[in-house]
């Protein structure tokens, strides 16, 4: 019996020892991603650790750890950030550290039998303040370096020693990296809507792999109870999107927020307004004309901005239509023939009562003209999606659709009709962009009399450049020098107009210093404009 109970007593003893030894395996494995890392914490250790000497950074080792090479450096940026040591990484003083703290190849090896996750060249959006960079090199991963930020712009800025670098931009070293995510905070949700017929259909995804996420609908803020989200679904009415992602031991994500509104269903911007029967075929009014109550017609697409409506949403569906080239909106207008003040128009009736003869049409019809911008029902639109590329336009006054008769042809005008029809009432609102002249890098405009002006700066556009004009202008506005260029391209250099400017042919008096450019958008802009004076 005494044998017996000594034999039992041992086999308990032997299987607690198993029990606890998978217990402290199992805890340790998660332990890692698990600590409270506080990723400020480690970046102002790892800054505490330079100091600025004159324009530079030098190092500044702390004084307890002393100075250690680049995996012992970030080990410590680590260990202040609230990551535990154990029996593989650790310091117990100074000469004293485990091969896992000041090795690159061997922390890098921890790191990851330790579960955080691993991102293999990543791309400056993954890299998050307080993540530890590895570099390829020496047949390994042989170079470290801590996150301690982002420049405006999102660049990381790392920070490393033995070559120290302290808020290095050019973070890659030009060496092939690996992220380690040190929070392991699981990436928060994107919400994407896209049009579908009757309302949007919402997607939602996650950087992080096998994340589930979920969200709701009505503003509340999701929690693990929430509609977990499986596939796209589909939104008829407007909506406060919310979506929280969770993924294994990670903290949850942030919580992304998206208003739905689904009676938007095109951006602000610049568009032309193509009528689906003939892609090649825009609204617009004549090139030449400025006029309130001028008709809007098909025209040749190109890219006049006669051409270009600049779209913007009001709300609630409504949205305004602006010509480019006038500032005036496009407007309906239901008229009686011989309205004082409207005498452009009658074109414009006359052509809309051969339409409906034709047709045979008992129909209320419209005109589509242009007119100075007013809070006026009859200015606004509403802009309905159907299918890709096609939609229909009709009058928040009067829900007329935007139609053009079955005659496709340049010159053929729009007008407005409650009646729907098959054909003529599609349309494609193509995003376009306005003109984008610039000058950069302009010399400095130091002038004196008896010297020659050394011009040098770089004019671009989105479009392509038709004229540029370097003018001096005395007071009286008159151009007394000046020097012109036709590039015919999208950049060009003023270096090629040097040596055009002497300044000893002007006689006393203020005088401006004007650079012009116009480009194919039919733009003429101002790009730099300055007063000097020769005594």
């Amino acid at each position: 019996m005494k044998t017996m109970f000594t034999s039992n007593k041992l086999a308990i003893s032997v299987l607690l020892g198993i029990l606890l030894l998978f217990a402290f395996c199992n805890q340790s494995a998660e332990a890692k991603p698990g600590d409270s890392y506080d990723a400020d914490k480690a970046a102002a250790y790892a800054d505490s650790c330079f100091k600025k000497v004159g324009n530079s950074y030098k190092k500044n080792p702390n004084k307890t750890y002393g100075e250690e090479l680049c995996a012992g450096y970030v080990s410590q940026c680590l260990k202040e950030g609230g990551m535990t040591m154990d029996s593989t990484w650790y310091w117990k003083s100074k000469g004293k550290t485990s091969d896992a703290w000041r090795v690159s190849k061997k922390l890098f090896t921890y790191l990851k039998k330790s579960g955080y996750k691993i991102t293999q060249s990543p791309s400056e959006s993954q890299i998050q303040k307080g993540d530890v960079i590895f570099y390829w090199c020496n047949g390994g991963w042989g170079h470290v370096a801590i996150c301690v930020g982002k420049t405006d712009d999102g660049t990381p800025m790392v920070n490393a020693y033995n070559d120290p670098h302290y808020h290095f931009t050019y973070w890659t070293m030009g060496y092939k990296t690996c992220l380690v995510s040190m929070e392991c905070k699981t990436a928060t949700p994107v919400i994407t809507e896209n049009l579908t017929a009757g309302g949007k259909k919402v997607s939602l995804t996650c950087d992080t792999s096998d994340a589930d996420i979920y969200y709701t609908t009505d503003g509340k803020k999701p929690t693990l109870s929430s509609k977990k989200y499986t596939k796209a679904f589909k939104l008829t009415s407007n909506a406060k999107v919310k979506a929280l992602a969770a993924y294994s031991t990670y903290k949850n994500s942030s919580i992304a927020t998206e208003d739905i509104d689904v009676k938007k269903t095109v951006d602000n911007g610049v568009y032309y307004l193509q009528t689906t029967m003939d892609n090649n075929l825009i609204l617009g009014v004549e090139n030449s004309t400025k006029n309130e109550s001028d008709i809007l017609s098909l025209m040749a697409s190109n890219a006049q901005y006669n051409r270009k409506f600049d779209v913007k949403y009001l709300g609630d569906g409504h949205y305004t239509m602006t010509l480019l080239h006038s500032g005036y909106a496009m407007a309906e207008t239901i008229m009686q023939k011989g309205s004082a003040g409207q005498a452009d128009t009658s074109k414009a009736e006359s052509a809309l009562d051969s339409l409906k003869a034709a047709s045979g049409t008992k129909a209320s019809m419209g005109i589509v003209s242009q007119k100075k911008p007013a809070s006026d029902a009859f200015q606004q639109w509403n802009v309905t999606y159907l299918a890709k590329n096609s939609f229909h336009i009709t009058n928040k006054q009067s829900s007329d659709y935007l139609t053009i008769g079955n005659s496709v042809k340049s010159g053929a005008i729009a007008y407005t009709t409650d009646e729907e029809k098959t054909s003529g009432q599609t349309w494609n609102l193509k995003k376009t962009s306005t003109s984008k002249l610039a000058l950069s890098k302009l010399s400095s405009t130091d002038l004196n009399i008896g010297k020659k002006f050394t011009l040098t700066g770089t004019i671009t556009s989105n479009y392509e450049i038709q004229s540029v004009k370097v003018s001096i202008l005395n007071s009286d506005g008159k151009s007394v020098l000046s020097a012109s260029a036709v590039p015919n391209a999208t950049s060009f250099s003023l270096k090629k107009l040097n040596g055009k400017f002497d300044f000893s042919k002007l006689s006393s008096g203020t005088y401006t210093f004007r650079i012009t450019a116009y480009d194919s958008s039919k733009v003429t802009k101002t790009l730099f404009s300055q007063k000097f004076m020769i005594k």
